[in-house]
């Protein structure tokens, strides 16, 4: 079923300005993170061991690095719509994005192109949710809580930059990232007040839905996944755009 997906993020300002009480100083991390080399050709091996460095500071953001905090990590708004519902969703918090294991990471500095796979234990996802559709032939309107939990979810992107100039040195910004998860890894999925004012009603279709969530798990899947590609260039977007490409890599 063709599915539409609208995001309005929070941006790196907004959301590293909450962790100024815990801040990585520079020092801290630069002590910790060792400087690659663009021409190298273990660059990947080398950048591997950098995202992997910056790990333990994650949680909370590393405000040294404009990367916002990742556990949880946090979105205004998204707007989705499948072939059962038209749905918004607010508040949103994706729990845990800073524990996971990187399976492949592959920079082309040259196509300005990062390519990685990523492995999560355990991700939460928690918003508010407005919604209006029809399942199995029963219009609903839904207003409350979304919940919903995923194990061993293995997530694959393709991120592409584009080249600028800024005081005559040269920095990449992220624009986009192609992203795709492993659709067997939501294990729970919980929505309140599918009926608003009706929580017999609602209840009865949760159950539905939970019975049908085999079926139900590729509509939402690809709504988690657009949120691994807001997470992925965060990550990313935070140190390219404070530091040039000079700044960041050795010749």
């Amino acid at each position: 079923m063709a599915q539409h997906f609208t995001f309005e993020y929070t941006g790196t300002e907004h959301s590293v300005s909450a962790c100024d009480s815990l801040e990585v100083t520079y020092d801290v991390i630069a002590s910790n993170i060792k400087k690659c080399k663009r021409n190298d050709p273990e660059l990947n091996e080398c950048m591997k061991s950098v995202i992997l460095s910056t790990r333990p500071y994650l949680k909370d953001g590393i405000k040294a690095l404009k990367v916002p905090p990742m556990d949880p990590f946090a979105l205004d708004k998204a707007k989705l719509s499948t072939g059962y519902a038209t749905s918004t969703f607010s508040d949103i918090k994706f729990y845990h994005a800073n524990d996971f294991e990187l399976k492949y990471f592959k920079m082309d500095l040259d196509a300005n192109t990062i390519a990685l796979n990523v492995t999560y234990p355990y991700m939460e996802l928690k918003c508010v949710y407005i919604a209006d559709g029809k399942f199995i032939n029963i219009a609903f309107h839904g207003e409350g809580d979304m919940v919903a939990n995923f194990t061993n979810t293995n997530v694959t992107a393709v991120l592409k930059g584009e080249r600028y100039e800024k005081n005559g040195q040269e920095y990449i910004t992220w624009k986009t990232s192609d992203t795709k998860v492993l659709e067997d890894s939501m294990a729970y999925f919980h929505v309140s007040d599918l009926f608003r004012g009706n929580p017999e009603l609602s209840e009865r279709l949760l159950q539905v839905f939970r019975e049908q969530q085999k079926d139900l798990t590729p509509e939402i899947i690809p709504l988690v996944a657009d949120i691994f590609g807001q997470v992925f260039l965060s990550w990313f977007n935070g140190p390219f755009s404070k530091f040039s490409l000079k700044e960041l890599f050795d010749d």
